[in-house]
């Protein structure tokens, strides 16, 4: 590991980075590129990518009394932002902050003259990953409210609408004249219920913005393991695509660093972030399946069309593998999982039929003496 970071450190100085090599020709192109690929592969930028990923926002915003802090709770698995039984009025944005998640409460009326650059509300909502809006269904969508969301389109961060309280809406009839108005699918949701949010909210909070599956997968105790395949499954796409080009060993930095960032994202995931550069315990994760599928994969590619197929396929199934064990690995409180000793069962004593023992009488035949006469001369 220290030699290879020494020749990665070399080589940098050499090569320029892509942002300061003078790509005015093929080999200031070809320079600038070698140059991001060897930054890409540095330890530390690896894990300052993962730890940016760590640090993503959502904010849930919406009218007092919508949910918020109840689907904050519900993630959470306790009370962490008392819910009010009755809607509360106020006349300006209230902001409270939970690290990963904020809440932000608006007032009753139009945006206008509300949201200023500058204001801590403003920095929550320009900064974040993702906004939610969570609407009333039992209040529906009112003028205001579509001001908001209208306002809050314009500051181009990643916008979700959804509609709690689903089972006090009137109808489908409904639903589907607030998809019309706003120009967007809600999805529905039961803030109370955390198989709802586990089904209908978490996916589409990735799939709208898929660097929260790292952080969403560290705070939600009960969706951790579904964030963990989510990243491996993802990894293991990217890596049999990558895997299906045809020069040998040109994939080999490629297939390295999306396994090292595999490794490192899932152990953001449980907790247990690696940050120390020569940890012993990464690279046993790392060398125990790649020496001999490398060359193994490197190898098929010799055969045309089919060996690209399967080095592929190789590819994806080394990355998973990793992924699996690394997951274990965490899961365990970066202890290597160990085979459970099989304890052997009690054999049962054989059956034995124990036949009775027949003495048989002995036959012995007498035969009769034969007196042999001398006959007299």
């Amino acid at each position: 590991m220290q030699w290879l970071q020494g020749w990665l450190d070399r080589s940098r100085e050499q090569i320029p980075n892509g942002s300061d090599a003078d790509v005015s020709g093929p080999a200031g192109s070809a320079a600038g590129g070698l140059g991001s690929i060897l930054n890409a592969l540095d330890w530390d930028h690896v894990r300052e990518e993962v730890d940016r990923e760590s640090r993503s926002r959502v904010v849930f915003i919406g009218a007092s009394g919508a949910g918020k802090s109840t689907l904050l709770n519900t993630l959470k698995g306790s009370t962490v932002s008392p819910a009010s039984a009755t809607p509360e009025i106020q006349e300006e944005l209230r902001v409270e902050d939970f690290g990963l998640f904020a809440i932000v409460d608006v007032p009753a009326h139009s945006p206008n003259g509300q949201l200023h650059e500058g204001e801590t509300a403003w920095f929550v909502l320009t900064s974040a990953d993702l906004i939610v809006w969570v609407l009333d269904g039992a209040a529906g969508l009112r003028a205001w409210e579509h001001e908001w969301i209208c306002r809050l389109r314009a500051l181009g961060r990643p916008l979700l609408i959804v509609l709690n309280k689903i089972d006090q809406v009137a109808d489908q009839a409904s639903v589907a004249e607030l998809n019309r108005t706003l120009a967007c699918t809600l999805f529905p949701i039961e803030a109370r219920d955390f198989q709802s949010i586990n089904a209908g909210l978490l996916p589409h909070l990735v799939e709208a913005s898929p660097n929260l599956a790292t952080p969403l997968g560290r705070e939600v105790l009960g969706w951790r393991r579904t964030a963990a395949q989510r990243v491996i499954n993802r990894s293991m796409l990217v890596s049999g695509l990558v895997g299906t080009e045809p020069a040998p060993l040109l994939d080999l930095p490629l297939q390295v660093l999306i396994q090292l960032r595999l490794v490192l994202r899932l152990g953001a995931i449980y907790g247990e972030p690696v940050n120390d550069r020569y940890s012993g315990e990464l690279l046993v994760t790392m060398a125990s399946s790649v020496a001999l599928r490398y060359v193994s994969q490197q190898l098929v590619k010799l055969i045309p069309f089919v060996g690209w197929v399967v080095s592929g396929a190789l590819a994806a199934g080394g990355t998973w593998a990793i992924g699996e064990l690394a997951q274990k690995y965490f899961e365990n409180g970066r202890q290597i999982p160990r085979p459970a000793v099989r304890v052997p069962r009690p054999r049962r004593p054989a059956l034995r039929i124990r036949w009775p023992q027949v003495k048989w009488p002995a036959l012995r035949m007498r035969w009769p003496r034969v007196k042999w006469w001398r006959r007299e001369r």
